[in-house]
């Protein structure tokens, strides 16, 4: 398949919904980069991959029928990443990996997802609602141009530093790792799933037991970090209600973890919230 088509719609999109030293960093990671597709048999832990993008060969690899969205997702990690050589570190928007360290890739998974669907639909169930919905949050709280120029900067420090202006750094880094595990314990979910038959059945529910009660705690913990930078960030703002009724409406879906679902009492949550700076 010919995927030339699919790569200079992106280019051209992101081109007028880009500032130009934003744009040129996209252009330039993504010039000449080779897209391969093959059929991959589904093994336990692999049937949820569908794509990846080869930082070391700039290579987007694609696993079976995928959609024109996952396509594009791809290449918004593409377009954001570069691996460091001398530090040995994948720069990637928000996710930094290295031997030492791993982080920022629930909240990386998340604003790639929203830019995809942002500036190309979604024809297909992302797998990062969850993560995506954390941030577009976060984008709020910094502003879309920002936020996109950190994303392609692979710029998590400033990402961090600016967060920081309404939380502590302690939060906002604890933040950060929760949407983490997120993403880990949905992946030993479906690995668990794919192994069901060679796992006593006593354990398999006493594992889900566990991650539930987890997941319900990180919640709570991930919205009440969202609630206080919003209200530290309006505290003086004279529109601060019709602000706070925004933020709101924009937390007021319920969320879903493991067929689970997860409401957050916004009233409740504004009466009992406090600036914390």
């Amino acid at each position: 398949m010919n995927y030339e088509k699919t790569i200079q719609n992106f280019k051209d999109t992101m081109k007028v919904n880009l500032v130009a030293e934003d744009f040129n960093i996209l252009q330039n990671n993504i010039d000449n980069i080779m897209i391969n597709q093959s059929h991959r048999e589904h093994t336990a832990g692999t049937n949820y991959i569908v794509g990846g993008y080869d930082f070391f060969n700039r290579s987007i690899n694609l696993y079976n029928e995928v959609s024109t969205t996952t396509i594009y997702h791809e290449l918004f990690h593409a377009s954001s990443s570069y691996y460091d050589r001398q530090k040995e570190v994948v720069f990637s928007g928000f996710h930094h990996h290295s031997k030492e360290k791993d982080i920022g890739r629930g909240l990386n998974e998340g604003y790639t997802e929203l830019l995809t669907s942002r500036y190309f639909g979604n024809d297909t169930d992302s797998g990062y609602k969850n993560e995506t919905h954390y941030a577009n949050l976060v984008e709020g709280l910094i502003g879309k141009e920002q936020m996109q120029s950190f994303y392609l900067k692979s710029d998590l420090d400033s990402l961090i530093s600016e967060l920081s202006k309404y939380n502590s750094v302690e939060a906002v880094m604890q933040f950060i790792d929760d949407l983490d595990k997120f993403i880990v314990i949905e992946e030993l979910r479906k690995d668990k799933i794919d192994n069901f038959e060679n796992i006593p059945y006593a354990e398999y529910l006493a594992w889900f037991d566990e991650v539930n009660e987890y997941i319900g705690k990180t919640y709570m913990q991930l919205n009440q970090f969202i609630i206080d930078s919003y209200i530290n960030k309006l505290y003086n703002d004279p529109n601060f209600e019709e602000k706070k009724n925004q933020l709101m409406t924009m937390m007021s879906a319920p969320l879903t973890f493991f067929n689970k679902e997860y409401v957050f009492d916004m009233n409740s949550q504004f009466g009992t919230s406090s600036r914390t700076i």
